[in-house]
């Protein structure tokens, strides 16, 4: 199973629905958490997978229940 591209993009972590990208980002945040180089480069590498995979997965969330990515957006910042 890879990483999907086109409609949410070509990063890895990201699969063809929001159950398995969460639990990608929740891996890779894992594996992250068990670096003891935090200075190695694939440490921030790492990083910014997950940090460029969430809007993606908010997208997936909002386009599986079927409401605009800007309404679930505020919904999960109050």
């Amino acid at each position: 199973m890879g990483g999907t591209s086109g409609r949410y993009g070509s990063n890895p972590l990201v699969r063809d629905d929001s159950r398995d990208t969460l639990a990608e980002i929740r891996h890779q945040i894992a594996y992250l958490e068990l670096s003891q180089d935090r200075e190695h480069p694939g440490y921030s590498h790492g990083l910014k997978m997950v940090d460029e995979a969430i809007p993606c997965l908010v997208q997936q969330v909002a386009d599986e229940m079927g409401v605009e990515q800007k309404i679930l957006s505020q919904n999960v910042s109050k």
